[in-house]
């Protein structure tokens, strides 16, 4: 089939009886393309398609990837918008029956054939919505009225998916090998692999005709090392670079932080080694240049600060080490908190008014330089405890109704192999009556197949029902116990932080509380949810806010601060929500 001429065959397009919900997805790989037009024009296109077919586009939901490519399947990470998309599906925040309008099959995923079919399986098969591709005017339904239809809508997702696919490959062939000749004429001598300052380390700058380091950023990067090498920790370091002012020389962030000492020390730059970033040895190129930057430490002294660096992370958290009152408070969401799908670090500066130390939660951008976002965790601390003073039990859990899908899913199973066993015996029979039937023995060898894939899928099932999760009213107990303890002592935030850990995997924390409305609205629908004081006081500092905590046990719980003027509209001023969802 050529595709090239798809357009000019028009599919033709179910007729919308009454309003149907449409939510857009628009995706772009590169973030120079947040620049340009891409966006706007995707969200022209989406709205004049819907317009034209009588669809109700519903924005207050839309799932955007702005730079994520689709080609290895990040944009299905459920922090980024197809992964939000597919959460949303599976949560019934968007029913059965809407439509889900994206430009191309290419916006949704770049993966092989296989992947963008079991995809689009979900989205049709499992959530019962359709995807109308505008682009090319397709329309794929989860009921088509026959086989052959059904069929023809697979193959052709497969040609899209496959030319989709080759494309990605080749472009990164070629990119791969472009960054290979770039590499050899780097370590040839012949070639330097960057020149402009926010591209190169930060104590590294080009004269024109090589690389070298400032004498002030050379002695910099020196003390770090024998700092680390002593057994200072990273905050230490950090507090002791910004105490004494020492600039980051980077334009936009002006603090330094414990990771971004770590980062300096794990870097084999100092060493005057150039080798791959993070982010090239995920695509599998590995490389070393020694000799490609000025040398500014030992390798003995960088092994040495590396190992210390090491050890002083294993000790940090650790019962014994907890500290007294008026020394750094231990963070109590360590390994916990992600802003807007990347992990935060921590740190403390001490307060300009009393010299009290105070924490702050930050996420650093190493491949951009810049700081995404500093937090300080007297904003963050009382939120988070204060809607967990109603948590029970059964709330560490996930509620019945997603556990008990599977129960109903099991028995139809059970019923389905029933069916297939039948068939089985039947053609067994006629096989040993017609054994050089060809067409029996191929429908014999598929039900034996179906067969083996429904035992799987009962077995696997099995497991989910039998090992159903339950909470535990000693970690709430306890827990609630120590919320209205003194947090200033450093044994209670110990212990608290100890519970939260094991209670807690993560917790999405985002300034924008839209992302969680639809959350709210299903936990006040079931009675799951109430509001509840605001344990901060009213500012220009309390901002709206959304945290989605995800419980080890399954369970998930929202604490969302809304707009002030929206909360007193509707008589809740000064309230938090909390609930399940």
């Amino acid at each position: 089939m050529n595709t090239r001429n798809q357009k000019s065959k028009k599919q033709e397009l179910p007729v919308v009886e009454g309003p149907k919900r449409a939510y857009s997805y628009i995706r772009f790989s590169s973030k120079k393309q947040a620049k340009g037009s891409s966006l706007s024009r995707q969200l022209e296109k989406t709205r004049k398609y819907c317009r034209e077919r009588g669809l109700l586009l519903d924005e207050s939901m839309s799932y955007q990837d702005l730079g994520v490519s689709a080609w290895k399947g990040m944009n299905l990470d459920d922090r980024n918008g197809l992964g939000q998309l597919v959460a949303a599906c599976q949560d019934g925040l968007i029913p059965p029956g809407s439509a889900i309008v994206v430009e191309a099959m290419d916006r949704i995923s770049r993966q092989r054939p296989r992947r963008v079919s079991t995809l689009l399986g979900r989205f049709l098969d499992e959530f019962r919505v359709e995807i109308h591709l505008i682009g090319i005017e397709k329309v794929l339904l989860p009921d088509v009225p026959t086989a052959a239809e059904e069929g023809m809508d697979l193959m052709y997702i497969a040609m899209l998916a496959s030319r989709a696919a080759e494309e990605q490959e080749t472009k990164s062939d070629r990119l791969k090998a472009a960054f290979e000749r770039k590499r050899r004429k780097v370590a040839d001598g012949t070639k330097l692999m960057e020149t402009k300052p926010g591209k190169m380390p930060w104590w590294i700058v080009y004269n024109g005709k090589s690389l070298e380091s400032p004498p002030d950023r050379a002695e910099v990067v020196r003390s770090i090392y024998l700092w680390t090498a002593d057994g200072v920790t990273a905050p230490e370091i950090a507090r002791r670079l910004q105490a004494s002012g020492i600039p980051t020389w980077r334009p936009v962030t002006k603090i330094w932080t414990s990771a971004r000492v770590r980062d300096l020390v794990r870097s084999r730059a100092p060493e005057g080694i150039l080798s791959e970033t993070p982010k090239t040895a995920v695509s599998g190129l590995t490389y070393e240049v020694p000799g490609y930057y000025p040398k500014l430490v030992d390798a003995d002294i960088a092994e040495r600060a590396r190992a210390a660096m090491t050890a002083n992370r294993r000790q940090a958290g650790r019962p014994h080490e907890i500290r007294a009152e008026g020394e750094r408070p231990i963070n109590i969401l360590r390994g916990l908190l992600r802003y807007e799908g990347h992990w935060c670090a921590h740190g403390t500066r001490a307060n300009g008014t009393d010299g009290a130390m105070n924490g702050y939660f930050i996420v650093y951008l190493e491949e951009l330089k810049k700081t995404l976002v500093s937090i300080p965790a007297r904003l963050i601390e009382p939120t988070l405890l204060a809607g967990l003073v109603e948590l029970k039990p059964a709330d560490l859990v996930p509620p019945p109704d997603e556990v008990d899908p599977y129960v109903g899913k099991l028995a139809s199973l059970k019923e389905e192999l029933k069916k297939v066993e039948k068939v089985l015996e039947s053609l067994a029979d006629k096989v040993e009556q017609n054994p050089d039937i060809d067409t029996l023995l191929v429908r014999l060898r598929e039900r034996e197949a179906d067969r083996k894939q429904l035992r799987e899928e009962i077995g696997e099932l099995s497991v989910k029902v039998k090992t159903r999760p339950s909470g535990t009213a000693r970690e709430t107990k306890e827990l609630k116990s120590l919320i209205d303890a003194d947090m200033r002592e450093n044994a209670v935030r110990g212990r608290i932080a100890e519970l939260l850990r094991s209670m807690i995997e993560r917790i999405d924390f985002s300034y924008n509380p839209t992302a969680a409305t639809g959350a709210v609205s299903l936990s006040l629908l079931q009675k799951q949810g109430l509001f509840i004081p605001d344990p901060l006081p009213a500012s220009k500092r309390r901002k709206a806010l959304s945290m989605i905590i995800h419980f080890r046990r399954g369970g998930r719980r929202a604490i969302v601060r809304l707009d002030p003027e929206k909360m007193a509209k509707i008589g809740r001023p000064d309230t938090l929500f909390s609930g399940r969802c």
